[in-house]
């Protein structure tokens, strides 16, 4: 349970920042920039979850560094 609360206080926060950074570092955002990121970051790890299983998201989180 107390991983899932982590998880999904990072997705949260990297939503947030994320649309703050596409809107010109304004610190209120809509919500429609909030769910664009929200749908754009799960379809991520959707796509390279069932593509490669943990070690596509493992080299991908590799990649990326």
């Amino acid at each position: 349970m107390l991983l899932v609360v982590f998880l999904v206080t990072s997705a949260e926060s990297v939503t947030l920042a994320l649309s703050m950074m596409t809107s010109g570092g304004q610190l209120s955002t809509s919500a429609a920039k909030k769910i664009f990121w929200t749908l754009m970051i799960s379809s991520t790890a959707t796509v390279l979850l069932f593509s490669g299983g943990l070690g596509g998201l493992q080299w991908m989180a590799i990649a990326a560094a």
